[in-house]
């Protein structure tokens, strides 16, 4: 991640992948960052201002795509790293947490998801599929989603019960049972793990996170 510093022509090209002086110039503007240019073929490049700490960590660190709303994008990464229960929620309810958090258009479980997967690219995080938890969620009113942890032999049975009842009753009918059994419907997760080969990254993430929340 690019530092307040100075840095030769080389390092910058290195860093921010593009020899076009005035491709380096759009990107540094649009991660928030100021600069200062001396000299012009063999030039230096000194950082002054970092405006977005978050934004440049998951642009260059992470890459996630600039059009992002990084502001979204944090209020998820603070619940991920810094409360530990929410790591183990299914999206849907990641996604209702976010909505209740104040977000006036909060993200979709689906782009919740997105966003958890950019951890995982690059090896930040893992997630053990052989160590889960299990829910029931059930809709609430306003789009929100309700979760109860369940046990694995209920999330079990729930889907014994869909597909032994699927041939003879159909999908929905079978699926209303496997519904009223488990209490809603059965979802598991993957738990979310940190990569220790990460951790002063993680814990430069956490701290840019805890910066923005604890003034």
């Amino acid at each position: 991640m690019l530092e307040l510093r100075t840095y030769t022509k080389d390092e910058i090209i290195n860093i921010l992948g593009t020899e076009d002086r005035q491709g380096i110039k759009r990107k540094l503007d649009g991660y928030g960052v100021e600069y200062i240019i001396d000299g012009w073929r063999d030039y230096t490049l000194t950082i002054t201002a970092i405006n977005d700490p978050f934004k440049l960590f998951c642009i260059t660190i992470l890459g996630i795509p600039a059009q992002a709303d990084f502001n979204k994008v944090k209020t998820l990464y603070y619940h991920l790293f810094c409360c530990p229960e929410f790591a183990t929620k299914p999206y849907e309810v990641m996604a209702s947490v976010l909505k209740e958090e104040g977000e006036k258009d909060p993200p979709s479980s689906k782009t919740v998801s997105k966003w958890v997967a950019y951890l995982g690219k690059i090896d930040f995080v893992a997630f053990d599929r052989e160590d889960c938890s299990y829910y029931a969620i059930q809709k609430r009113k306003g789009g929100l989603r309700n979760c109860t942890e369940i046990s694995k032999e209920t999330y079990c049975t729930g889907w014994h019960i869909y597909w032994e009842y699927k041939e003879c009753e159909g999908t929905d009918a079978a699926y209303y049972r496997m519904f009223n059994y488990v209490g809603g419907h059965p979802c598991r997760k993957a738990k979310m793990k940190p990569n220790a080969i990460y951790l002063n990254e993680i814990n430069q993430l956490i701290d840019i996170l805890t910066d923005e929340y604890v003034k």
